[in-house]
């Protein structure tokens, strides 16, 4: 968010990507915090879920980074972060205290 001026108003706005051919276009966009994971779905049924720590970090006005492959025809219908439950969070941490999910 450093990398954009305030404008005052009348301002031209600022350029955010540089759109190719090659790259395609914007699916979408979204501000995340290192450990976050994000979710994208498309048209077609096809889910991809990863770690924001997995995409690499591009600077403003760059090409970007393809995320998702996608079939003839098929769009990015949507784009969200994933939110992990207090139930999720304490599985993971007793995980990777090798303790595993408690059973009941």
């Amino acid at each position: 968010m450093s990398e954009y001026p305030v404008k005052g108003r009348g301002g031209m706005g600022v350029k955010t990507v540089q759109l190719t051919e090659t790259k395609g276009q914007l699916a979408g966009a979204r501000v995340v915090r290192d450990g976050y994971q994000v979710m994208l779905i498309s048209d077609g049924g096809t889910v991809i879920r990863m770690s924001v720590d997995d995409i690499k970090r591009s600077g403003r006005s760059t090409q970007g980074v393809i995320v998702m492959r996608l079939r003839e025809g098929e769009h990015v219908s949507s784009l969200a972060p994933v939110v992990e439950s207090a139930d999720d969070k304490a599985d993971a941490v007793a995980e990777s205290n090798g303790t595993g999910p408690a059973e009941a």
